[in-house]
């Protein structure tokens, strides 16, 4: 027995896990929640007690292809995750039926072409091609090790309950939601927060699916036009002919606009000189930076420095427009995550897609 191992007393619930283990052998622990994490007051258990550990919530070096369920381990499983849009990496079914299928390609018309995938194996066998009409039952992204995980299926049982062991993860453990919320609390990874003190990730999440789904639009939609346009902009803030005063004004303008200083109220009749800022297509965008990086809370390596800097994104022919920070891109496409209700930095998904005008 050592700190973080979950466990339980002669084989019966409820499930523990130590915070405390003496030199004698005495255990200090909380009751646990594979959702929640630890909760309740501290429970003593001597050495002599029969103790069932089932796995550790800090140990990282798990297999992607373990799933313990009480004391079962059960090595062949699918997962249900949120996911519902298609992308490379994408495990699927088609019709309902197995083998699993992985995407390797999605063309911009709905084409997947994509290989067989087994859980403990990976990708084997030819390219398969399937149509845009095809239907794909979606399961989870091989690629993204971040998201928390909500259910498993066992042929035909599905288990609401369970701890999967992943590899080099940091939420490789049960309490992950529990550690994660910690993160994004305001003063944690960042000041004003990701969420507000009390807020549920998984309601935030579930909640913005539904506007979504009201709206008839995908995450992968929004954050592939965001990102298109951002990385435009971007490059083009990067690399003015003079840098210097480019940026000044666009951050002049952005404070401006921010305090609503000037102008008081953008629309499609009250828009600033073109001159300024940078144009992409009907968007005009100007930038924040700054001169650290927020952290993913997921604990992601970001390929880019989208992280350095806020923007302002406004559409010309509609005159809608928000301000949001670059790291924004990365927790939609990759955590379905548009920040908080409480957090000052939250993006309303009905809002980016108007003003993207996908809505």
């Amino acid at each position: 027995m050592k700190q973080g191992d979950v466990f339980t007393i002669n084989g019966i619930e409820p499930l523990f896990i130590a915070e405390t283990v003496t030199p004698s052998g005495a255990v200090y622990a909380r009751k646990f929640d594979v959702y929640k994490g630890a909760y309740g007051g501290t429970d003593a258990f001597q050495a002599s007690t029969e103790f069932n550990i089932l796995f550790n919530s800090l140990d990282q070096s798990g297999s992607f292809v373990e799933v313990k369920i009480g004391t079962i381990t059960l090595k062949e499983f699918v997962l249900l995750r949120s996911e519902t849009f298609m992308k490379e990496g994408t495990v699927f079914v088609v019709d309902g039926i197995e083998p699993l299928f992985i995407a390797f390609k999605v063309a911009p018309s709905g084409e997947v072409a994509a290989q067989k995938f087994d859980i403990n194996k990976g990708a084997y066998g030819g390219i398969e091609v399937f149509q845009s009409d095809t239907k794909f039952d979606i399961l989870f992204n091989s690629s993204n090790r971040s998201e928390s995980l909500a259910k498993i299926k066992i042929g035909d049982i599905t288990l609401e309950k369970f701890v999967l062991l992943r590899k080099n993860s940091s939420l490789a453990s049960a309490n992950s939601t529990s550690l994660l919320e910690g993160r994004m609390r305001p003063g944690a990874y960042s000041g004003s927060g990701f969420l507000g003190a009390t807020e549920s990730l998984e309601s935030v999440i579930k909640q913005d699916e539904q506007t979504l789904k009201g709206l008839g639009i995908t995450f992968e939609k929004l954050a592939s036009k965001l990102g298109e346009v951002i990385e435009a902009t971007w490059g083009m803030e990067r690399n003015h002919s003079e840098p210097r005063e480019h940026a000044r004004v666009s951050i002049d303008w952005y404070q401006k606009a921010r305090k609503q200083l000037f102008p008081p109220v953008l629309s499609s009749e009250n828009l600033p000189n073109q001159n300024i800022g940078n144009l992409y297509d009907e968007y005009q965008v100007f930038f924040m930076a700054f001169r650290g990086l927020q952290d993913c809370p997921w604990d992601c390596q970001l390929d880019n420095n989208w992280s350095s800097f806020d923007f302002l994104l406004l559409n010309c022919q509609s005159g809608e427009y928000l301000f949001a920070p670059g790291l924004i891109v990365h927790l939609i496409r990759e955590h379905l995550f548009f920040e908080g209700n409480e957090s000052p930095y939250r993006v309303e998904p009905s809002k980016l897609a108007r003003v993207l005008g996908l809505a």
